[in-house]
């Protein structure tokens, strides 16, 4: 592939053209490594040259890239971001850089054509590194037909370096020069070139200082985090700290993961004395721990083993969504009134996991955004903002992992919006910017699909999700309310012992509705869902992902390699035949009873 050179002035053009189509400016780590881009294209075009003439890179030219590295840093950090972690340090990169350069000339043939494609190597390197700079400089400021997509780039102009006054200084004629040997230079030059500007910019986008093992980002508690124009305080529902988990892969692709672990929404479904929902984050999150399905990273089948990961903790009650402290309260049946306080934090928390994640892994080639359970809905909801903000150039793929949104009216109407999700909605989706009572998970995949048609979204689940925190679960929950308190302050606990346990009397309604959601769906060209087998709740953290071929369907893996890299026809969506065919592991009544079938 040819890419033509580029000139500042010209990538200034660029982004003036632009720069009515969408009014974001470059995000300060963004600007840093682009700066730190420039500085590297015009260091590497002086190595080459000083290859070229057999001699050293002048000291002015390292000063020069050192004093732009700090400058770079020092403009980030004042406006509030640290790059200096970010990228490998200016020495670092001067090293590669030389060393690059010296063994592109000790490979080429010795002719006196070598001094020339060295030259021309330098303004290439210098070329390309510029033309990173530009991507990286210009990706929010392409509308909507650009999004989930890489931007254009920017051609057909001529760079500094192709003015350079070496460029005419080696010619020579053929004579006494194979034609042969000039053909291999060129080939050496333009591979060797190729893989010099490939390692500066891993170094310059892929964080050397996020460890290759699971690492963990602890927030302080009550620690506030400027991020966007706006103060984040990431916590647990108690106030606990927050944490996430990170770790670099070996190829440039970036995994975002929502944890699962239930929901809350009045005083019944909050009380700590019995919640519905995970409590908090610490050693026992750490994927480490965990070594089946897609979390065994030592697994060769595994489609993510080698990615960047960066895993979100659930401790907020509210799916990941969550901008508001609630006091749930009820009233006793003699006249009293008791109540819990839940800080409903949940977005707060994915902020910090879109903060991290852009500014350590800045220029992922392929992004996936999935969650298990009550990490489904934070998965599609904050993949949308990892869209936009973050990665607006990136190819996205994203998958909720059992949480297809089945849940009543009465929920809908007088609960979900007692987490503040109205204030943490898309705003620039025009279907989204409505009331979220107004709203279905099938309204958001379609909308986030045809905003992003370019990108794909998937949903999955087995027939009959269930379990009493499965999705079965929690709409028996949802449909048989608790309403009595004693006197005392104690719940009375005849629904909670009696009627939710019995998951199942939910199961054909839920079954129905989830598939009338996923036909709604399927509306958008970029939408598939997969409905497997019986009833077992999530299933990123299982083996069945690699061999379940239970009622027809392809192997989870399957599926998804041909989201992450099929065609359009390759990738489909699958439902089960004989969906009631319940794996031995799988959740069921006692005695088995319809819709359930069979253990297989």
């Amino acid at each position: 592939m040819r890419h033509s050179p580029l000139l500042l002035p010209v990538l200034a053009l660029l982004l003036a053209s632009t720069a009515g189509l969408a009014q974001a400016e470059p995000y300060p780590t963004d600007r840093c490594v682009a700066q730190k881009l420039e500085a590297a294209g015009s260091f590497c075009a002086e190595s080459l040259r000083a290859a070229a003439r057999g001699r050293s890179v002048p000291a002015g030219a390292e000063r020069r890239f050192e004093r732009a590295w700090r400058q770079a840093e020092a403009e980030s950090d004042a406006a509030g971001v640290d790059c200096t972690q970010t990228t490998e340090t200016a020495a670092a990169v001067a090293d590669l850089t030389v060393a690059g350069a010296n063994e592109l000339r000790d490979g080429l043939l010795v002719e006196r054509s070598a001094r020339r494609q060295l030259n021309r190597a330098a303004r290439q390197c210098q070329s390309l590194l510029l033309e990173k700079a530009g991507e990286l400089s210009s990706r929010h400021r392409f509308g909507a037909a650009e999004r989930g997509a890489s931007g254009p780039s920017p051609s057909g102009a001529r760079s500094a370096a192709d003015s350079d006054s070496d460029s005419g200084s080696d010619s020579d004629s053929d004579s006494g020069q194979g034609a042969s040997s000039r053909t291999r230079n060129e080939s050496a030059t333009n591979g060797g070139v190729e893989s010099l500007v490939r390692a500066i910019v891993e170094a310059l986008t892929i964080s050397p200082y996020v460890p290759t093992e699971w690492t963990l980002v602890q927030f302080d508690e009550g620690q506030q985090v400027e991020y966007e124009g706006r103060t984040w305080e990431p916590t647990c529902w108690d106030g606990a700290p927050y944490r996430l988990y990170v770790k670099r892969g070996t190829v440039n692709k970036l995994l975002v993961n929502y944890q699962g672990g239930g929901a809350c929404w009045d005083f019944f479904t909050c009380n700590p004395g019995l919640p519905t929902f995970k409590t908090g984050t610490g050693d026992f999150d750490n994927p480490a721990n965990f070594r089946s399905g897609f979390a065994d990273l030592d697994n060769p089948s595994n489609l993510f083993r080698d990615w960047h990961q960066v895993f979100v903790p659930y401790c907020t009650a509210d799916i990941h969504w969550g901008d508001q402290i609630v006091v749930h309260s009820a009233e006793t049946s003699q006249g009293g009134t008791v109540s819990t306080t839940v800080r409903h934090y949940g977005f707060h928390n994915t902020r910090m996991a879109e903060k991290y994640a852009r500014e350590h892994f800045v220029a992922p080639e392929q992004v996936f955004v999935t969650g298990s359970s009550a990490g489904a809905y934070g998965a599609l909801a904050n993949a949308i903002w990892l869209m936009e903000e973050a990665y607006p150039t990136t190819p996205f793929a994203v998958v909720g992992d059992a949480g297809n949104g089945v849940v009543t009216q009465e929920f809908l109407a007088n609960e979900i919006s007692k987490w503040g999700i109205d204030s943490v909605l898309p705003d620039w989706i025009p279907e989204l910017n409505v009331p979220v009572t107004e709203l279905s998970m099938a309204q958001l995949y379609i909308s986030s699909a045809e905003t992003y048609p370019r990108n794909r979204f998937a949903a999955y689940t087995t027939a009959f999700d269930g379990g009493t925190g499965g999705q079965t679960g929690f709409l028996n929950i949802m449909l048989n309310p608790v309403r009595d308190i004693d006197g005392d302050g104690t719940l009375d606990l005849g629904v909670i012992t009696q009627v939710w346990p019995r998951w199942w009397e939910a199961s054909c309604a839920w079954n129905q509705e989830m598939r009338a959601l996923n036909l709604v769906a399927s509306v958008a060209p970029n939408y598939r869902y997969y409905v497997g087998t019986g009833s077992r709740h999530t299933m990123w953290g299982r083996d069945k992902v690699y061999d379940d071929l239970t009622g027809g369907v392809p192997t989870i893996v399957d599926w998804l390699a041909d989201m992450l890299d099929g065609s359009d026809a390759d990738w489909q969506s699958v439902e089960c035949r004989n969906c009631g065919l319940l794996l031995p592991d799988d959740p069921r009544p006692n005695p088995l009873e319809a819709p359930f079938t069979q253990v297989g």
